[in-house]
């Protein structure tokens, strides 16, 4: 039988799937979840964000920042390039990208903007912009959000004018959204969706006068937090108080309903939610939030929650980190093609290639070590376990052997019990051995099945055999 989809949030006595899938991507079969590997030197302190964006010639940076400084990943290290900043505890760094130009805020203080490939620093955006919580660039305008004191108010700048803060002038405004509570995020694109605690906003460019238009596509659902709201192409994925949704920008569908959601709130610190982080990766074709556990033991987020957006299958898996971001591959710099290409001469690729530009999309991390780490270590070991069910319908059985139909190293645990009354009794890790199978002597009326394995990159299914026992 094939592995069937994680199903946590149901009864475990004759689920039709999984009760745990643990450092694996569901898809039509299961594959790795791969350790993180860490790069060169990193942040001082705890990371609170990071980015990466692409200059005129397509050549990728990337910037990070913690509660005082921010960063670029130069040579494979975090150079801290501005130093002073006082960021306080639940606040965080959002990034957006205005052409070339990143801009960093974390709304203590003034905003901060570098052109990729011009500048070396950052530095204050000019035209007194105000200190916002949240960025994101909807049509012509950077938009603000969670301005100043005023939590539920957006403001944008002049058109294609982002040091022009002026109202009035070249079509800079505000609004204030006197209903839904604090915005929490609001995302890019021809428009902007304005998530708050309670609604979601569709903010729509209609030109002088009044600019911008707001209208509540959402109302009673909102998000517990902005880090939670990723956009995949037309679709913004995020974390609603009440499960995982999508929303096209019209309204919203729920993508977690009696699968993961008790699961996944069972679990969640509410009180470190403003650690969450969430990416999309387009290859795997997955979305995945990062967030802090009940049982972290360092207040740090060590726990993975993942959905492949094609499947609509969801898996975890444990791995301990302080952010996850969407970034492209750095450039590389002459001291790195010198180390590559000792002698220029017998290069056989032009200095001029793209390759040497960097810019392929991954996901990356900032792990404990506050160091930049990408996912390309060895695959994570893992665990899957089915539901309980009876092998022979009306009677109990003897289960003989199971057959993985997984590569690697791979023990199996089955946990069998006679009546539905009775505690089930595992039998204890047994190992496959070389003619591909666990053996066993297991009597019961219902049965379980844990694999466990590592080294592995493909995990498909399993068959079995068993005998019916009698009824008794």
């Amino acid at each position: 039988m094939k592995f069937p989809e994680w199903l946590p949030d149901r009864d475990e006595f004759e689920n039709p799937g999984l009760v745990e899938c643990l450092n694996v991507i569901g898809d039509t079969y299961y594959r790795p979840i791969y350790s993180l590997e860490p790069q060169g030197t990193g942040m001082t302190a705890y990371a609170r964000g990071a980015t990466s964006l692409k200059d005129q010639d397509s050549v990728s940076y990337t910037f990070g920042g913690d509660a005082t400084k921010l960063y670029k990943y130069t040579a494979g290290n975090w150079v801290a390039i501005n130093t002073g900043y006082a960021t306080t505890v639940e606040n965080v760094w959002n990034f957006a990208e205005f052409g070339t130009i990143c801009v960093a805020t974390n709304k203590d203080d003034v905003i901060q903007k570098l052109n990729a490939g011009t500048d070396t620093v950052f530095s204050a955006l000019a035209g007194s912009p105000p200190k916002a919580s949240h960025l994101a660039v909807v049509g012509d305008f950077l938009v603000c959000a969670n301005v100043d004191s005023t939590s539920n108010k957006v403001q944008w700048s002049g058109i294609n004018n982002i040091e022009q803060w002026t109202a009035g002038v070249e079509e800079s405004g505000s609004q204030i959204l006197p209903e839904g509570g604090a915005i929490r995020a609001v995302t890019s694109g021809e428009f902007g969706l304005i998530f708050q605690d309670r609604y979601i906003t569709r903010m729509n460019y209609q030109g002088p006068p009044l600019n911008f238009s707001f209208d509540v596509i959402e109302n009673n659902r909102g998000t517990i937090d902005g880090g939670s709201v990723v956009q995949n192409g037309i679709y913004t994925y995020f974390i609603s108080h009440n499960g995982f949704y999508v929303t096209d920008g019209t309204q919203s569908q729920p993508i977690s309903t009696e699968k993961v959601d008790s699961y996944f709130f069972s679990k969640l610190s509410l009180t470190f939610s403003y650690k969450i982080t969430s990416v999309v990766d387009p290859v795997n074709k997955t979305i995945t939030w990062s967030y802090v556990g009940l049982d972290s033991t360092d207040d740090k987020p060590n726990w993975l929650i993942i959905y492949n957006y094609e499947t609509q299958r969801w898996s975890e898996a444990s791995v301990r980190n302080e952010i996850i971001f969407n970034g492209f591959s750095n450039a590389s710099t002459l001291e790195e093609l010198d180390a590559l290409y000792p002698d220029l001469d017998a290069m056989t690729i032009s200095l001029d290639s793209r390759i040497f530009k960097g810019g392929a999309q991954s996901t990356y991390a900032v792990d404990v070590n506050h160091k930049l780490a990408t996912f390309t270590g060895p695959a994570l070991p893992a665990r899957i376990k089915t539901g309980e069910f009876p092998l022979s319908p009306g009677q109990k059985s003897v289960l003989t052997q199971v057959w993985p139909q997984i590569d690697g190293n791979i023990t199996v645990t089955i946990s069998s019990r006679a009546n539905y009354q009775s505690t089930a009794t595992p039998s204890g890790a047994i190992a496959v051995n070389s003619l591909g199978f666990a053996p066993f002597t297991n009597n019961g009326r219902y049965h379980s099945f844990q694999f466990d394995f590592d080294n592995w990159t493909k995990a498909s299914g399993f068959e079995f055999n068993s005998e019916a026992s009698g009824v008794y």
